[in-house]
């Protein structure tokens, strides 16, 4: 409903074994309005879980997506969960 001080995400990557890099390089971005969007983090090496800590910027934000980079291999992507933890600032 309003804005909320993002300190987390935990992604769980569905891929495995030589699959486990098609999601990386992967993004975390966050908006107030779905429009204009802001990189808070951007994940290079490949990982089961990924678990991202964004307490010490904790940026306000209303949206959050999960992404590859755009010049990123041409593959499918593909994760089985995102759990995004924060505040609500309203």
């Amino acid at each position: 409903a309003g804005p909320t001080a993002v300190t987390g995400v935990l992604i769980e990557n569905r891929a495995g074994g030589y699959n486990g890099t098609r999601q990386v390089p992967l993004f975390v971005d966050v908006s107030d309005d779905g429009t204009s969007w802001r990189r808070v983090h951007v994940e290079t090496d490949a990982k089961a879980t990924f678990r991202i800590d964004l307490r010490s910027g904790s940026p306000s934000a209303k949206y959050v997506r999960v992404g590859r980079v755009a010049d990123a291999k041409e593959e499918v992507f593909h994760l089985n969960k995102i759990l995004v933890y924060g505040k609500k600032l309203y």
